[in-house]
């Protein structure tokens, strides 16, 4: 086979022999005007390609936030590990983390069937002052009390601070 004479960034001249180059994520996946699609066919890439692409599209998203994107592998499929500190509510993270996930799942009974799973988790820990200021809130709103007792109005307040925590940006 006989290759001709070219200047081609396929091609290199000195060793008269075409250039094989692994394309990455985001050359695969790029349309015409050189930007990535929204969500190309993520069955066909492994979690650490993802999970780069979930990576970019946090930043563009919110682009004042760090993010924490770990990958795991296992043997009943992977998973992707989203964390952050304070920041935006995890309802809205969650909303885009959770169009990486692949799941394989029986349709006429809902269930996740075990194999090739790709999970997306995402967890948001509370600074110190964060806290204190959604408890200030909370205690505002209901009326109930942050205490170190164990009863039940104690949970009803935990679980209300939860609940705020998860749809109030930080």
């Amino acid at each position: 086979m006989s290759y001709r004479k070219r200047s081609s960034p396929h091609y290199d001249l000195k060793r008269k022999k075409p250039v094989r180059r692994r394309l990455g994520v985001k050359s695969r996946f790029k349309d015409v005007q050189g930007q990535l699609p929204i969500k190309p066919d993520l069955r066909s890439l492994n979690t650490t390609q993802v999970a780069k692409m979930l990576r970019e599209e946090l930043k563009k998203n919110f682009p004042k936030q760090k993010f924490s994107v770990r990958t795991e592998y296992f043997s009943g499929g992977s998973a992707i590990d989203v964390a952050y500190t304070d920041g935006p509510a995890t309802e809205k993270v969650e909303n885009i983390a959770k169009q990486y996930e692949d799941l394989n799942i029986d349709p006429s009974t809902g269930e996740i069937l075990s194999g090739g799973n790709r999970y997306v988790h995402v967890r948001r820990d509370l600074s110190t002052d964060a806290l204190v200021k959604l408890s200030k809130e909370v205690e505002r709103e209901t009326g109930l009390k942050a205490g170190l007792t164990l009863d039940q109005s104690d949970f009803h307040f935990r679980d209300v601070l939860w609940r705020k925590s998860r749809v109030k940006d930080l």
